[in-house]
């Protein structure tokens, strides 16, 4: 996705279960543009990231959900531009420690 509005695609990555909580978005060249711990530091059971429609309705935001089983429901969306938390929600019900899909 161009995450920047530069008309070059970024690279937004993150580690599938059992990885960390960290995510990273890369310049269309490789360079490292920013990084967030999505969850906890401690956090091992992966993450399922996504880019949608900024919030202002320009640009990108990155989702991410835990990907794993024993994980909480609670999804997370970011802006792009300096990677800071925007929303927190629940997928599902709290109590729900499945793992949650983005698609």
């Amino acid at each position: 996705a161009d995450l920047d509005g530069n008309g070059t695609g970024e690279i937004i990555t993150a580690m599938g279960a059992p990885g960390g909580p960290m995510i990273k978005s890369f310049s269309g060249t490789g360079q490292l543009t920013g990084q967030v711990f999505a969850f906890g530091f401690g956090y091992a059971g992966g993450l399922n990231i996504a880019a949608v429609t900024a919030k202002s309705g320009i640009g990108w935001d990155i989702v991410a959900a835990p990907a794993g089983p024993g994980s909480k429901s609670e999804v997370k969306r970011f802006a792009t531009s300096r990677l800071a938390l925007v929303d927190a929600l629940f997928g599902a019900n709290p109590g729900f420690n499945l793992g949650i899909s983005l698609g």
